[in-house]
């Protein structure tokens, strides 16, 4: 028992202080996110599709939309080499792949009126990538749904 607690509690640290470090790195120094920049549902508020969200709220879709194929299928096929790869896959997979996967792509969407992430890839590179990106993401939620 005080072993797992010791584990949980190093677990909720890393990840609190990757959060407060590198995520807060990543968001201001790479991306250069401003907050006075307004999003898309400031600037085409509608009440349907474009509806100013609580900070809270965007943070528990954030937390439900990084909870997918990463932190499900990758640590099983990590668990296969035992206990520690599988926490390591955890633990550095959510805070360097995940986490940055998602921000990139949220922060793409809020700057291209919220489209999708092959219709950014459409608008961005062209229609041979927005298509590829669309069958991409295809075969990447068929993976999930099968996990």
């Amino acid at each position: 028992m005080g072993h797992a607690l010791l584990y949980v509690v190093g677990a909720v640290c890393i990840l609190a202080l990757a959060y407060r470090t590198y995520g807060v790195f990543f968001v201001r120094r790479i991306l250069r996110v401003s907050d006075a920049s307004p999003t898309s549902s400031h600037l085409y508020t509608d009440g349907k599709n474009y509806v100013p969200t609580r900070k809270w709220a965007t943070v528990g879709q954030h937390f439900a939309a990084i909870a997918a194929a990463g932190p499900l299928v990758g640590p099983v096929l990590a668990s296969q080499f035992g206990f520690y790869p599988g926490s390591i896959w955890l633990l550095a997979g959510a805070v360097i792949g995940d986490a940055v996967h998602d921000t990139v792509v949220l922060y793409a969407s809020m700057k291209q009126r919220g489209l999708s992430l092959s219709e950014v890839a459409r608008t961005e590179l062209g229609p041979v990538a927005g298509w590829c990106t669309g069958l991409a993401m295809l075969f990447i939620i068929t993976v999930t749904m099968a996990g």
